[in-house]
């Protein structure tokens, strides 16, 4: 792929399906919403990947009336060395339909090449110069038996085992927290105009 460029990445649901009416509404309210809930994930991968940082981190949102926080979210982000960074998280894809679905679509664009993932053909396809390649890559499997393992060894050694630290949590949790004031502060702004 080269020097990376571009960095899209799409996660889009009817929201929590194994949360209660309460632990949604706590998840929309205290919990900041999809941005903050789950896009978080997405910041932190970007920092991951690029080894940057964030240095602005711009966002729109739609808003439902039921909750004061975005319910699907745009944020247009820019990273050190020029990288943008675009992370879209939704909880109103597809909801209140009688069969629901999840829409995932990872975007990661170099100078020689692309990387590209979508949750509707399960294909992983590379693109560059010398043509197309594409692995198929079955369903997620999310590695938390790996994940809490890693945090206990961390715990009994006293040292860190791993590749995640407690900054880079905190790092992309101010991102995330930068998009959904970025998305509060633009629904501010037009409502304000719409007054004038």
């Amino acid at each position: 792929m080269g020097k990376i460029e571009v960095l899209r990445f799409i996660f889009n649901s009817p929201g929590p399906g194994w949360a209660s009416k309460q632990r949604l509404e706590s998840l929309a309210t205290e919990g900041m919403g999809p941005i903050f809930d789950c896009g978080v994930h997405y910041f932190d991968l970007a920092r991951w990947l690029t080894g940057k940082e964030f240095i602005e981190v711009e966002a729109r949102g739609a808003f439902t009336a039921e909750f004061e926080n975005p319910m699907h979210v745009v944020a247009t982000c820019q990273l050190e060395d020029g990288i943008m960074a675009m992370i879209e998280e939704s909880w109103l894809y597809t909801r209140g339909a009688k069969q629901g679905n999840r829409y995932r679509r990872y975007d990661i664009i170099g100078d020689a090449g692309t990387v590209s993932y979508s949750t509707d053909t399960e294909d992983l396809v590379l693109y560059t110069k010398d043509g197309v390649t594409k692995s198929h890559v079955a369903k997620e499997q999310k590695a938390f038996d790996r994940i809490y393992r890693g945090f206990v060894e961390s715990v009994r050694k006293h040292k860190q085992e791993g590749i995640i630290t407690g900054e880079d949590g905190i790092l992309a949790m101010a991102a995330a927290l930068a998009a959904v004031e970025s998305a509060k502060e633009k629904k501010q702004a037009n409502k304000l105009a719409k007054v004038i």
